[in-house]
């Protein structure tokens, strides 16, 4: 999600289904999180060159997967600016959202605001 500790929420995640699942990494080529999210970054970039989306979110709400993700970032738009601005926005973190938009972007709060506001619109984020 572009948000700093964003792997350590998932370790987190991991827990909770471990406990429900005491047999899950029997399941798993690996018990290594990491490397299994970093293998499958590996297979997108090489199976899917030109795919350029990018995940926002992943979880299983209701026991489905649900996948978010953004369109490639806009030309001259630095992506990982643009997806912390996103996981911000996404987790509820609206206030460090309009501060990191004032420390990055010299946005004014009113400016911020407004960006921060299309944003969870975007997002579907109330």
């Amino acid at each position: 999600m572009g948000l700093e500790g964003a792997r350590e929420g998932y370790r987190k995640a991991w827990e909770v289904i471990e406990a429900e699942n005491p047999d899950l990494w029997a399941e798993f080529a690996s018990d290594d999180v990491h490397g299994m999210i970093d293998g499958l970054v590996r297979y997108k970039q090489t199976h899917y060159p030109d795919d350029r989306r990018r995940i926002l979110t992943c979880g299983i709400p209701d026991g489905k997967v649900r996948v978010e993700w953004l369109n490639a970032a806009a030309p001259g738009v630095e992506s990982r600016w643009e997806m912390r601005l996103y996981g911000l926005v996404r987790t509820g973190r609206k206030e460090e959202a309009i501060r990191f938009l004032g420390e990055t972007r010299r946005m004014t709060r009113p400016a911020a605001v407004r960006k921060v506001a299309a944003v969870a619109a975007e997002l579907g984020v109330r």
